[in-house]
């Protein structure tokens, strides 16, 4: 097809035009389900959250109230769903978004689910941290668990960021072609 012709240039964009309405429109189930999970997390966080959370950042304990880091959740579930929401037909791919969108839904409920905090143990005699040490070894392999659902949450955080990149970069090279 020669672009050169205005003809044939409006016969493509017509048709980019068109598989972006279908990929927007495939695009719809994912996101209802991100933004449900932001406003079911946030609505959890109201009625049922009401411990703390204990970031340990190397030497440093940080202490959160739960209700306060829950709808923190809510609102990055949320600006993510804005980002979507108004970039969808630009995205590179529907099967990136979708993996995107799951994993972090299904950890962000996971988190919620299963949250502990290891750091309520007031010890005041050597007989309690022994026993207490015993009780936590248990916990270290839900703990190593932990720690492996904070990488794939970070690896769909990176799937979404090259998503947008692929877009970004195959939109340059269109316009390449087109003008």
């Amino acid at each position: 097809m020669n672009l050169n012709n205005p003809e044939n240039k409006l016969a493509f964009l017509e048709k980019e035009l068109a598989l972006q309405g279908k990929k927007s429109r495939r695009l719809a189930i994912p996101l209802a389900i991100y933004l449900g999970t932001g406003i079911l997390i946030f609505i959890y966080s109201l009625l049922f959250w009401q411990s703390s959370i204990v970031f340990k950042i190397n030497e440093t304990r940080v202490l959160m109230h739960g209700t306060s880091f829950m709808a923190m959740l809510s609102v990055f579930l949320f600006f993510e769903w804005l980002c979507y929401w108004f970039w969808r037909q630009f995205l590179y791919s529907a099967l990136l978004t979708w993996l995107h969108i799951l994993i972090t839904c299904g950890i962000c409920l996971l988190f919620v689910a299963t949250h502990k905090s290891y750091f309520r143990f007031h010890v005041t005699n050597p007989m309690q941290s022994a026993l207490i040490q015993t009780l936590l070894k248990g916990e270290l392999r839900f703990i190593e668990f932990r720690s492996l659902t904070a990488f794939v949450f970070a690896a769909a955080q990176a799937l979404f960021l090259f998503n947008w990149g692929a877009a970004y970069f195959r939109s340059k090279k269109k316009k390449a072609i087109v003008v």
